[in-house]
């Protein structure tokens, strides 16, 4: 974890478990009108959010679950794009409460189950103490972040010819001067983290890879998309042609609509086999 990030201890029922399960968000329309929830205007792009789900969550009730990375805040911060980064063994709400009067953790997590909690700051210490007290639990099935599975998955086994298609057999993940990759999670400090940064490496032309468990819904995958290439445009292209692929599992007819009028735009779908195929019939290069 980055010196730079912090980390939040939230709480959702649930919509808001509906919204970070479903379509990995995080969002408090409100948070700037209710003085508990200040902590909400402080999170930036790379904090980590600990995530506490209530008894009326969508699952996970009354337990301390799961860690989410916040790929980019929007809206003056009413909403943080998530990025799934662990599953906890299952930490109850009676745990917290023992663990609390044990001295273990600190009083904050007393506020998890509390009506009307949604957001606290808490320091990287006690962090790692959540992550001791899950690793000394019963073990539940692992559940792996599809996303960041498939990421390590494309960068560890990079065909790209085979994965996106033969325009694209020249594409690498970006690397610095010792050949070291960079490119894998870049932060453009302050629009957001990129799945994937690449470049052509003989015609020097950018590529954006964003990397959704799916299936896809348009309008959140392409505006997220098309903000990045329009960054890396104009801080990193020196003038020449960015491209962006979404890989995804799936996608609906909001995204293929959305993409059929994007130039340099394409769709990967993949199976959870790790077989990826360009959708050739949703695609579009200008």
């Amino acid at each position: 974890m980055s010196k730079e990030s912090n980390v939040f201890l939230v709480q959702v029922n649930k919509p808001g478990s509906t919204n970070i399960l479903q379509n990995r968000k995080y969002v408090n329309e409100d948070w700037h009108l209710r003085t508990k929830d200040k902590a909400h205007g402080e999170v930036k792009t790379g904090d980590l959010l600990l995530v506490y789900f209530a008894g009326q969550a969508l699952d996970f009730q009354k337990q301390l679950r799961q860690a989410y990375r916040v790929e980019d805040v929007l809206r003056d911060n009413r909403e943080f794009i998530l990025k799934h980064e662990l599953e906890l063994n299952p930490i109850t709400l009676d745990t917290i409460r023992e663990k609390v009067k044990e001295g273990f953790i600190s009083e904050d997590f007393l506020k998890c189950g509390r009506i009307g909690f949604n957001i606290c700051k808490i320091p990287h210490f006690e962090y790692q103490k959540v992550l001791q007290l899950s690793s000394g639990l019963p073990p539940t099935p692992p559940v792996i972040g599809a996303e960041s599975l498939l990421e390590d998955f494309l960068v560890n086994n990079w065909r790209p010819a085979k994965f996106f298609g033969k325009e694209y057999a020249n594409l690498g993940v970006l690397k610095d001067s010792s050949g070291d990759v960079i490119g894998q999670q870049y932060d453009t400090r302050g629009i957001g983290i990129i799945d994937l940064l690449c470049i052509d490496g003989k015609k020097g032309e950018y590529c954006v890879i964003e990397i959704k468990k799916g299936p896809e819904s348009g309008d959140d995958v392409v505006g997220q998309l098309t903000r990045y290439m329009g960054w890396v445009k104009a801080n990193l292209a020196d003038g020449k042609r960015v491209s962006g692929i979404i890989v995804t599992g799936g996608y609906d007819e909001k995204l293929r609509y959305a993409v059929s009028v994007i130039p340099n735009v394409h769709i990967a779908v993949f199976e959870m086999q790790f077989k990826i195929s360009l959708a050739s019939t949703v695609s579009w290069s200008g």
